[in-house]
């Protein structure tokens, strides 16, 4: 297995359907990177586009996710993938995926654990090193915390669970037999004690309340 085919799989495919996600319907993804989420998202059905600082990919806008270019109510989904930790007013960010999402809309999100094995990892082994070296600042979170955030943003949590998805930099190159025994075992490992609070990654799916 191609190591982007585990991301793509481990950190979307596999969680859209867990989660019971929509097929149809139109979806932004928020730190949209070098666009593959995109792909991802239209592979499956829907009408998606990105929003990056850089946006140097097809289907992508420009911007800030803490005051985005798009009117009220513009979306059915906000898809924010490893990136709401790599903001510092997070709150304004999650408030804007509140605004863009129609009532009733979905947000599905993956940010940093705090108590992540690969994060204390990071931290004793590459102390000189941050964990995504092209931006400095990188704020993981307790579980509570991100339920606590998600509510007062006007979410109601359908799902949170850990996903044990192993960063590039750990991972043993293309074809790796672990790449496959984690994607496989990823649900059970995110769920089930003793591995479920410890996972790399929080994993969130909620919808948004009110009017």
């Amino acid at each position: 297995m191609k190591y982007e085919d585990y991301a793509r799989r481990v950190l979307l495919e596999d969680p859209w359907r867990e989660f019971g996600l929509p097929r149809s319907g139109r979806v932004l993804d928020v730190g949209s990177g070098s666009g593959w989420g995109i792909a991802a998202l239209r592979d499956l059905g829907l009408d998606a586009i990105g929003l990056d600082p850089q946006a140097r990919h097809p289907g992508g806008v420009r911007g800030d996710a803490s005051r985005m270019p798009f009117r009220t109510s513009s979306f059915d989904g906000v898809v924010c993938l490893r990136t709401l930790h790599h903001i510092p007013p997070d709150r304004e960010a999650l408030r804007e995926f509140g605004r863009v999402l129609r009532r009733g809309g979905f947000l599905f999100l993956t940010v940093g654990n705090a108590l992540s094995y690969t994060f204390v990892l990071f931290r004793s082994r590459f102390t000189r090193e941050t964990v995504s070296p092209c931006d400095p600042y990188y704020r993981p979170y307790h579980r509570r915390e991100l339920s606590r955030l998600l509510a007062q943003a006007g979410f109601e949590i359908t799902g949170l669970r850990a996903c044990h998805y192993l960063p590039r930099r750990m991972a043993r190159g293309d074809g790796s037999p672990l790449l496959d025994l984690l994607a496989s075992a990823d649900r059970a490992l995110g769920t089930r004690p003793p591995t479920n609070g410890i996972g790399p990654v929080l994993m969130a799916c909620g919808r948004r309340q009110g009017k």
